[in-house]
């Protein structure tokens, strides 16, 4: 089945399978040269670390991920299908909720503050900025 601009990219450009793969000046190259050629990186497994992707051509640049703490540092994409927990993009992950109480980062304050990633509320409008604090704990930024 070929791509199209309502799914999710069939053929990703790169695909980096299995866990604890460190990657970095990956790029992307668009070759179809039609814009309605989805293009991108596909991380499926865990605890991954991206540095410095980047996208060529005229397909829409995604990033599509799963697995567990996957980090993506320095990445430039359009758009992200984030199905995993603990996503971490340009320093950034989200949470449905207060991660002090509920949510994929509730109890992994400790590791937030080690990779020094802001975690978003995305239940509050606007989303509301949290940062974890050394002693494992977390406050609105």
């Amino acid at each position: 089945m070929s791509p199209s601009t309502t799914d999710s990219f069939r053929r990703p450009g790169i695909s980096i399978n299995g866990s604890r793969n460190t990657v970095t000046g990956c790029v992307s190259r668009d070759t179809q040269e039609t814009p309605t050629q989805r293009s991108g990186i596909e991380v499926p497994g865990d605890r991954n670390l991206i540095v410095g992707g980047s996208f060529t051509g005229n397909a829409t640049q995604d990033i599509r991920v799963g697995g567990v703490e996957n980090q993506f540092w320095g990445v430039t994409f359009d758009t992200i299908t984030d199905n995993g927990t603990r996503t971490v993009v340009n320093g950034n992950g989200t949470n449905s909720g207060d991660p002090n109480t509920t949510g994929q980062w509730n109890g992994n304050a400790s590791r937030a503050y080690d990779l020094g990633v802001t975690v978003w509320d995305t239940s509050t409008s606007p989303a509301t900025p949290f940062k974890a604090t050394p002693s494992g704990s977390w406050v609105q930024d």
